[in-house]
């Protein structure tokens, strides 16, 4: 009897793993290609900011010949606010765009820093895996988020439940989904990356997890129990982008926390079920 219902235990997991397999090709497939750049920059770039723009041309060119030309919608990113709140690329390798497809991972096959006249250059060609959507985007899939201001300031006294102005300000906003959803929230600054929700504060005081279904239309407070706290103690201000990923199928982000994996992890995702929604503000330091 024990032998017996192994085998159908068997039998069953080996026919879910042969419908995901076919519910995946269906969604999207992916393909390896090659591809090279090789870009010149000016000089006031250094190099690591060359070999990002090269970097991000392989990748575009990547997208080319798999044969994905058309851009539906592009998003602006991984910016960085600078001390005069001008928008300067950061990481520009990595960019976040409603295409038919995306590069999902990539490999530096070669990759060579030279000089152009005195202009710094780099030549990179890599191997990349690209995904291809076979579903559209679910246009009706959003969400409303407010309450979340462009800017805070350690000092402004219109900015309610201060912390101690060494430490930084209070963060509340709300959001609302046109959709059942679940809800991943990723916090980028500068080059760091942190997973704002879900987490263990959320698990314990707002009775939230990553298996939670935020109903549609209905609205849910975010920075009140428990409480966000963002800062710029170093800095004279530093910019924070908030990337809100809905999906509506649960999908845990389980690979080492870095931006090429959020994004990866994001690419993967039939287009049809998720959504990602960006915001930004900053935290002046004015102490």
């Amino acid at each position: 009897m024990g032998l017996s219902n192994n085998f159908k235990d068997v039998k069953k997991n080996l026919l879910l793993l042969i419908l995901f397999l076919i519910s995946s090709f269906i969604h999207s497939q992916t393909i390896q290609v090659f591809s090279e750049y090789s870009y010149v920059g000016n000089k006031k770039q250094s190099i690591k900011e060359v070999e990002s723009e090269a970097l991000n041309h392989a990748k575009d060119k990547a997208l080319s010949k798999a044969g994905i030309n058309e851009v539906v919608k592009t998003y602006v990113s991984l910016y960085k606010r600078t001390e005069n709140l001008d928008f300067n690329k950061s990481l520009t390798s990595n960019f976040l765009s409603e295409k038919q497809g995306a590069v999902t991972s990539y490999e530096i096959i070669e990759k060579n820093n030279t000089y152009t006249n005195e202009l710094p250059t780099c030549y990179i060609k890599i191997k990349a895996n690209v995904i291809k959507y076979a579903t559209e985007k679910d246009y009706n899939y959003n969400a409303i988020i407010s309450g979340l201001s462009q800017s805070y300031t350690y000092d402004n006294e219109s900015v309610k439940n201060k912390k101690n102005p060494i430490d930084g300000n209070s963060v509340k906003f709300t959001f609302s989904p046109t959709k059942d959803t679940y809800l991943t929230i990723f916090t980028l600054w500068d080059d760091e990356i942190y997973m704002l929700f879900p987490s263990e504060q959320e698990k314990i005081r707002a009775n939230r997890d990553r298996n939670t279904i935020f109903k549609r239309d209905n609205i849910y407070d975010f920075g009140n129990d428990p409480e966000i706290w963002f800062d710029s103690p170093d800095k004279k201000n530093t910019g924070f982008r908030l990337i809100f990923v809905m999906h509506k199928e649960s999908n845990k982000f389980y690979e080492k926390l870095n931006i090429d994996n959020m994004w990866k992890w994001f690419y993967e995702m039939p287009r049809d079920i998720r959504n990602v929604k960006i915001k930004d503000f900053t935290v002046y330091n004015q102490k």
